[in-house]
């Protein structure tokens, strides 16, 4: 053997035994950084999860808000069209009335003009036979 042989064995012998160490090490750092990072990534995954339960349930409450206030609307609207609607029928009620005693008062000055019209045309007689 040469002498560059036989420091390569020697070196190899040192060397070798260390470099299994180092690989060891390296093998078990990367396996306690997995870990971490697994660990990492769960408690991440368990944040998101807590965060997405409580945005559903306020999405929820929202909902059901919106729900109530809609129903609490659709009630008032409701009450309004029957409201609107008897005022209208009111209206119209009133409207007819007036309309009746319209006709009714015309239908008396009608009567009273003809009275009138009559006791002139009385009169216009009377005086012509007074007159002639």
């Amino acid at each position: 053997m040469s002498v560059l042989e036989d420091f390569m064995q020697a070196l190899e012998r040192i060397v070798a035994p260390r470099l299994d160490a180092i690989q060891v090490e390296m093998r078990s750092e990367f396996k306690r950084l997995d870990e971490k990072i697994d660990s990492s990534f769960k408690r991440l995954d368990e944040k998101t999860e807590s965060y997405r339960k409580e945005l559903l349930a306020e999405i929820r409450a929202v909902y059901s808000e919106v729900k109530r206030i809609e129903d609490t609307l659709s009630t008032v609207l409701v009450r309004m069209d029957k409201t609107l609607e008897n005022g209208l029928k009111l209206i119209e009620m009133i409207g007819q009335s007036t309309q009746r005693e319209l006709a009714a008062e015309i239908k008396r000055i009608d009567v009273e003009i003809k009275r009138l019209h009559d006791r002139l045309d009385e009169l216009q007689k009377a005086l012509m036979v007074e007159k002639g």
